[in-house]
């Protein structure tokens, strides 16, 4: 049992909250989660993450850029330790262009081995092809659906029905929702499985964005490209493919802020949760939620900690942060 003097060192929530942390793929954001995990450690707190998420560079990541690279072996020694703090991985294999052929690949059954050979990881996917191979060859494995699969398969906002997701849940171990569902009752109440909802709590992107998809592809191009120089030893900025994609996701995220700030940033509010909003889910029965942020900076990521996990008032918390 936690004291009530290390209690207040963490967020209270009315019931206890499944964390899946960003930040799996960057040494920088893989550093500070490891710092994180052992200020919890010296504290005497058990960990508030349950999974951490992310992928380093690779062609079969997708949605958020990877932004680091790093061999083999330490891909597996970061994986080791994780789960050494108890801790799971679930790498974001969601590449939306994946095939039958694809699941043949010896790196892609290297990840997906050194996965299995641990406790409580797991692969957030997109294709189909893929959660199938992984049900039957990898079965320590959680399968997550990712945001990136609804927005492929529906129209956000308009057919990402009740009885998409459930179907959805009916497969997979969790589903990730798209947030502006998070906002309605009426809606939450039609899904028969919310223990199996994820729901991001820090959601940054433009409310059902028509979009998103398109912007997602194109960063798993930019991966492939960048992946395809590194094993080349080439430099990818010198590659006229990747301005040609780089200055498409620009054009995209150009356009996305400027929606933003001429709404006066109610679309970002209207995304992000509070802590109140996490109560009032977590007693409808959903209680697993994500801090998305690959793409943001280490700063933006100790925000969100801080903000969502640690009491931010405890003089103790702002020593470490």
């Amino acid at each position: 049992m936690i004291s009530p003097l290390k209690r207040k060192l963490l967020q209270e929530y009315d019931f206890p909250i499944e964390w899946n942390i960003t930040g799996f793929g960057s040494m920088t954001h893989v550093k500070y989660l490891y710092s994180l995990l052992d200020v919890c450690k010296t504290m005497g707190l058990a960990t508030p993450i349950k999974t951490v998420h992310g992928c380093f560079l690779s062609k079969f990541n997708g949605g958020r850029s990877s932004i680091s690279y790093a061999p083999k072996e330490e891909i597996r020694e970061h994986v080791r330790k994780f789960n050494s703090y108890g801790v799971g991985v679930k790498m974001t294999l969601t590449n939306t262009r994946i095939t039958p052929d694809d699941l043949k690949d010896p790196y892609l059954n290297f990840l997906l081995e050194t996965l299995n050979d641990g406790q409580g990881n797991g692969v957030i996917c997109v294709v189909d092809c893929l959660a199938e191979y992984i049900r039957e060859n990898y079965k320590n494995l959680t399968l997550t659906a990712s945001i990136i699969k609804t927005e492929l398969e529906t129209v956000l906002g308009e057919t990402d029905t009740p009885e998409h997701y459930n179907a959805l849940c009916e497969r997979f171990d969790e589903v990730v929702l798209n947030n502006t569902r998070a906002f309605d009752d009426d809606f939450l109440d039609q899904l028969k499985y919310p223990e199996k909802i994820e729901i991001i709590a820090n959601h940054a992107c433009v409310p059902d964005c028509k979009c998103a998809a398109y912007h997602h592809q194109l960063i798993e191009d930019l991966d492939a490209i960048r992946d395809k120089c590194v094993k080349c030893n080439k430099d990818y900025r010198d590659d006229p493919a990747y301005k040609d994609v780089n200055d498409k996701i620009t054009s995209i995220v150009g356009n996305c802020n400027k929606r933003k700030n001429s709404n006066n940033l109610d679309d970002m509010e209207i995304q992000t949760l509070n802590i109140e909003e996490i109560n009032h889910l977590s007693k409808k029965g959903f209680r697993k939620f994500k801090l998305e942020g690959r793409d943001h900076n280490i700063i933006e990521l100790c925000v969100s900690v801080v903000y969502y996990i640690f009491n931010r008032d405890s003089a103790a918390i702002n020593l470490y942060f």
